[in-house]
């Protein structure tokens, strides 16, 4: 079975799936990390009710950012964190690597071993004004592993995509907190042969929950895709996994350019051994203490889209 909506709502999202637009730091507020200092029919319904609430912060309120999400989100957070504490917003977060998004709600099975924060635990500690979520689309997860078709996969991630919505807006009343504002990642291309076009999917069934109920997305995938190269149009390239692409001024002036003599500078986005990810060195659970560009690249998109939805 499909997913349970019709086909006319991906066209509404095609313009927000398209897109074209290292150390952790002191004080970090991390849960679910050991070791480290810095440590769903119903839901439809509800759903479907809800909308983004757009308050203003109180006079002097220091913004506070909750970060959720998988190994991706593990190489972005220091510069999710530096670009964010640096606009003046507290940073906290719930990260493991390998989950999935139901790893991170509840009535859920626990993920093994059990180190992830769940999302109303976690918005009580935090009351976030914005929450982020990243999940690059994993199914080993115990919630997940289950699935068993492509169809199946995809109608999952919406029911928990769903459900989150549901827990955060529940969580956030319990607490006495306004409704966070949710900011849902978009995912770079898939690597390798095997089903290219699972992240467009995914993608548009993360729009389409943020869409409805008044959220945004974060096209943070765009910006590590064929689509970024300059002056250079590919067909659907939004979509066209690359493993280089043309040094940005950015890069060149921060040390990020990794090969400054090749075609006028190259950087390099994932490891010769790992497709996937941004850390081009050492990594403790996905955390990257080595300079990335593709873990820049990807992480300030979220900042940048984070910051400008609170204003700052």
């Amino acid at each position: 079975m499909g997913l349970p909506i019709s086909k006319s709502w991906r066209k509404s999202t095609q313009s927000a799936v398209g897109g074209n637009v290292g150390e952790f730091g002191r004080g970090t507020r991390m849960w679910g990390v050991p070791g480290l200092s810095c440590v769903a029919a119903g839901a439809l319904a509800i759903a479907l009710s809800a909308c983004g609430i757009d308050e203003p912060l109180a006079l002097g309120e220091k913004p506070r950012i909750l970060y959720v999400g998988d190994s991706i989100a593990a190489n972005t957070y220091a510069t999710v964190e530096s670009l964010t504490e640096a606009r003046g917003a507290t940073l906290h977060a719930t990260i493991y690597a390998g989950t999935t998004l139901c790893d991170f709600l509840d009535d859920k099975p626990v993920v093994d071993p059990p180190y992830v924060t769940r999302l109303p635990l976690a918005i009580e500690r935090s009351e976030p004004q914005l929450i982020i979520l990243q999940f690059w689309g994993n199914k080993v997860s115990p919630c997940l592993s289950d699935a068993g078709s492509d169809e199946e996969y995809l109608e999952r991630y919406f029911f928990d995509g769903l459900l989150a919505v549901q827990q955060i807006e529940s969580s956030a009343q319990l607490v006495g907190i306004p409704r966070p504002k949710i900011l849902w990642v978009l995912q770079g291309p898939q690597p390798g042969s095997e089903w290219l076009d699972r992240p467009r999917r995914l993608n548009e069934v993360y729009a389409f929950i943020a869409e409805i109920h008044g959220d945004r997305t974060s096209d943070a995938g765009w910006s590590v895709s064929e689509a970024a190269r300059p002056s250079y149009e590919m067909p659907n390239g939004r979509y066209v996994w690359t493993q280089y692409l043309p040094c940005t001024e950015h890069e060149k002036k921060n040390g990020l350019c990794t090969h400054p003599n090749l075609n006028g500078g190259v950087t390099q986005l994932h490891r010769d051994d790992d497709p996937i990810h941004f850390c081009l060195g050492a990594d403790y659970l996905g955390f990257c203490a080595t300079p990335s560009p593709g873990a820049v690249r990807y992480g300030s998109r979220i900042a940048e889209d984070a910051l400008g939805w609170l204003g700052l």
